[in-house]
């Protein structure tokens, strides 16, 4: 009877240390369920903080992008402008070259009639 009641007696030790183990891993889960919770938010947040981040830097990409465009259009039309002013002072030097050899030629053609 005695060994009976050591059998009961060690085997309830044994429930309750099991049952012990149990509720400590219980109690475990829970903590890391709450833990991991905690993270999800904080991933949340930070999905959220790095969406508005891309949103501000495509937004600054594109407003970079447009400046760009409108410089590079001014500059065109700036080249332009320098090109045609360009080519109106070379027209103008060559109606002065011409009208210089014309004049050259007179004064030349005046010497030698007087001349001679």
């Amino acid at each position: 009877m005695v060994e009976v009641m050591a059998e009961y007696g060690t085997i309830g030790v044994v429930v309750i240390l099991f049952s012990y183990m149990v509720m400590n891993i219980i109690k475990s889960l829970k903590s890391q369920d709450e833990d991991l919770d905690s993270i999800r938010q904080h991933l949340h947040r930070m999905e959220a903080e790095i969406s508005n981040s891309q949103s501000i830097v495509i937004k600054l990409i594109d407003r970079i992008n447009h400046a760009e465009q409108k410089d590079g259009k001014r500059q065109e039309r700036t080249n332009e402008m320098r090109s045609k002013s360009l080519e109106r002072f070379g027209n103008r030097i060559e109606r002065l070259e011409r009208t210089t050899i014309r004049l050259d030629g007179r004064i030349f053609n005046c010497k030698h009639r007087g001349g001679g």
